[in-house]
């Protein structure tokens, strides 16, 4: 288990077999209640977990506050006419990152927020789909940048720059730190002291099928912004806080994954949009939707 408190173990467990909390569990539980906007100005940096994927994108868009964004590097090819080729382009721009070989469009970037990995890119080494790490450090590798016609962000193409990140478990990411050592080493003048500690997640190529012979050559980094994720999303990570947006109708078996996510009774923080701090879960007056 992610717990060490014989406590919190208990009442996860309760939760998860719709066993009814005692009042002092219950107590401890709804203590951890916050307001969204305690939540924004204390723990901001703090993984936020959400049933609805909508509400994911909507706090990834207000937490994130980009430095510049990474804009994919596609090439199209197969089509006759130009009327095909923007049915191509409108086709791309409309599918998930799911159905982009999880290489999405554009990625807004910032030093200090947490990022997700798309696909399996070493799964010996632990960097796989939803494994999350920080961002740490962005090195630029091409002065020339890419304006956006519709605001005044600055834009790169992928192989402009490189990430490098810092993941909570050290064995994520390991061997690519041991073979990108001595790199890191020639470059200490530019890395903090830390930078040895940092994995650095390269660009990564899909060929996307859009119809007939057309096919998109796409090159992007294989992220995705992690300031919010589902909580079916979260179910492998483990997390010394988080967020957890609560809500009464949701099932025993959601709120029992979101809250075992966390190490402890006090890396939990619970918000409601409804700023209603009753934890209903566990309540011997109260069915339980299993």
């Amino acid at each position: 288990m992610r717990q060490s408190n014989k406590i919190f173990s208990t009442i996860l467990t309760k939760i998860g077999n719709g066993i009814s909390l005692l009042p002092d569990e219950q107590i401890l539980i709804e203590n951890r209640f916050r307001t969204d906007e305690w939540c924004l100005a204390n723990v901001n940096d703090v993984v936020r977990l959400y049933h609805r994927n909508s509400d994911v994108d909507k706090h990834n868009k207000r937490a994130i506050c980009s430095q510049f964004e990474i804009i994919t590097d596609d090439v199209i090819t197969g089509y006759n006419k130009n009327t095909e080729l923007m049915t191509a382009r409108n086709k791309l721009h409309g599918m998930s990152t799911v159905e982009s070989g999880g290489l999405p469009y554009l990625i807004k970037v910032a030093i200090g927020s947490p990022y997700m990995i798309t696909s399996n890119i070493d799964v010996a080494d632990g960097l796989v789909n939803g494994a999350i790490g920080i961002l740490k450090h962005i090195e630029q590798c091409d002065k020339d940048t890419i304006n956006g016609d519709n605001n005044d962000d600055t834009k790169y193409k992928p192989n402009q720059i490189k990430l490098w990140f810092i993941f909570p478990e050290t064995k994520i990411g390991q061997m690519a730190r041991i073979k990108c050592k001595p790199y890191v080493l020639s470059k200490l003048r530019d890395f903090s002291d830390d930078g040895l500690k940092w994995t650095q997640i390269k660009i990564r190529t899909a060929t996307i099928s859009l119809g007939g012979n057309v096919k998109c050559k796409r090159t992007q980094f294989p992220l995705v912004p992690a300031a919010a994720i589902t909580i079916h999303k979260s179910q492998d990570a483990t997390f010394d806080r988080i967020v957890f947006d609560y809500d009464k109708c949701q099932q025993n078996q959601l709120v029992y994954v979101a809250m075992t996510r966390v190490t402890s009774l006090d890396g939990l923080y619970i918000t409601n949009s409804k700023n209603d701090f009753t934890f209903y879960h566990g309540r011997a007056n109260t069915t339980q939707i299993g």
